[in-house]
């Protein structure tokens, strides 16, 4: 959230790619194809500063989007962009199935196991192909959770909670 717009982040610029100004984005979304449907991005520039740009290209290449902001047309211009985020308005979020949630809303959930055991927090996500794996982190002790059924028993957005089965192996 920058200034009266609530943002939400959905990719990371990686680096360029080519020549022409087109960047490297690590997509932090569950629907990557989402930038093909996207007219206007906004820039999170690690000083701070926010910038509207509108997308010119977008195609992929291997799990990454590579991307084109209208205004960097060289690997220079473009280079500047390196480590910023690009984000949507909030009201411009897909619509996700019940029992689905956007990774910032999981990022930062407090984490207990059914017995009440506080584990940590969740301080990332990343994808095996198969289902998603929340890194959980406290005090050096770090947990692997495998976002499936039998490990995430609840999820509680409004007490920021996540309930889980801690199951042989991952402890």
């Amino acid at each position: 959230m920058r200034g009266n717009i609530d943002l939400v982040v959905v990719g990371k610029i990686v680096k360029c790619q080519g020549i022409k100004g087109e960047l490297q984005l690590e997509p932090l979304t569950a629907d990557p194809g989402r930038f093909e449907r996207l007219k206007f991005v906004y820039v999170q520039r690690r000083d701070g500063t926010t910038q509207l740009c509108e997308l010119e290209k977008v195609w992929y290449h291997k799990r990454r989007v590579i991307v084109k902001l209208a205004g960097y047309d060289t690997v220079d211009t473009a280079g500047t962009l390196a480590g910023s985020e690009l984000a949507v308005k909030s009201e411009d979020l897909i619509r996700l199935a019940p029992g689905s949630y956007f990774y910032f809303q999981i990022i930062g959930l407090d984490v207990y196991t059914q017995e009440a055991r506080h584990l940590g927090k969740v301080e990332d996500i990343f994808s095996t192909g198969s289902n998603d794996v929340y890194v959980v982190k406290d005090h050096g002790k770090e947990y692997l959770l495998p976002a499936i059924k039998d490990v995430i028993l609840q999820v509680d957005l409004e007490n920021k909670r996540l309930i889980i089965n801690l199951l042989e192996g991952l402890d």
